[in-house]
């Protein structure tokens, strides 16, 4: 571990929480850049300290900023990253996925969010404002494809959440009184 001594923190546990992986796919790793933009924890592509410059280290570390971009990695691939200036540390926390291992499932000029998928793994369902009449629960193949509608009328309705059999939808929604959400479940 090459991280400065006297930050009061136990640096081989930062090293251990550094290296997991999980929810990263096979490409995914985080790691820590120094004002120095030095790495400060070992990465995946070189066991060598080495300077990282890119686009959202630089960001992170000379503006002390946090965001997420799609951008080249520090090894040079195509990456979709997301980064977090630490200032207690003085350090920027960076995670990256290669772009290859993630999918875009919906292409549209409206806001689709809260995505929850099904317990098969099949197809995820979302919140969407696409159609303009509030915010409705739709429906997408986990390959995606053209995105189905689930609810509809001029109400919202919002957090799809599926059942872990898969054959419900829960979702909170102000579709009573315009006022006030209470909880719906639907067949999925």
């Amino acid at each position: 571990m090459r991280i400065k001594t006297g930050l009061g923190f136990d640096i081989h546990r930062l090293e251990e929480i550094m290296g997991e992986r999980a929810g990263l796919g096979q490409t995914g790793e985080t790691y820590l850049v120094g004002p120095d933009r030095r790495s400060l924890t070992t990465l995946r592509h070189s066991s060598d300290q080495v300077q990282v410059r890119t686009q959202l280290s630089d960001v992170a570390v000379r503006e002390r900023q946090s965001g997420s971009d799609a951008y080249r990695g520090y090894y040079g691939e195509a990456v979709l990253g997301a980064y977090q200036w630490i200032p207690d540390l003085q350090v920027a926390l960076l995670a990256e996925e290669d772009r290859t291992e993630v999918t875009r499932l919906t292409q549209s000029e409206w806001n689709d969010t809260e995505p929850c998928v099904s317990p098969d793994g099949k197809w995820v369902a979302f919140q969407s404002d696409r159609g303009g009449q509030g915010v409705h629960i739709w429906r997408v193949s986990i390959d995606g494809g053209k995105p189905r509608q689930l609810t509809e009328g001029r109400c919202h309705d919002l957090f799809p959440t599926v059942s872990p059999d898969g054959k419900w939808l829960a979702f909170c929604s102000d579709r009573h009184d315009g006022r006030f959400y209470h909880i719906y479940v639907m067949a999925a």
